[in-house]
């Protein structure tokens, strides 16, 4: 089971959860988020599947992911970029 950190207004830890909790409660949890822009200034986005647990068919971040309970941001996000690929050039250059 993936646990989360609960944090305050200041990103100080105050508890953890689980994932499902941290949505149905809407509990404070770490996330990182990556952007990706092109030369034009074209921000690449991923839409989310329909089979995605939580908000399903929405547009997000290039790449993201949580951050798991007593893990850093940076290697929470160096995780997700190792899972990232663009699958065509031409879904990029849309």
């Amino acid at each position: 089971m993936e646990y989360l950190d609960i944090v305050n207004d200041n990103d100080e830890v105050i508890g953890h959860c689980t994932v499902g909790e941290s949505y149905d409660k809407l509990l404070p949890h770490r996330i990182s988020h990556i952007l990706i822009f092109n030369d034009e200034g074209k921000m690449l986005l991923q839409k989310r599947t329909a089979e995605e647990k939580f908000y399903q068919n929405h547009w997000s971040a290039t790449v993201d992911g949580h951050v798991q309970a007593d893990e850093s941001y940076e290697k929470a996000t160096l995780q997700e970029v190792d899972s990232f690929s663009i699958e065509e050039k031409n879904d990029w250059e849309r």
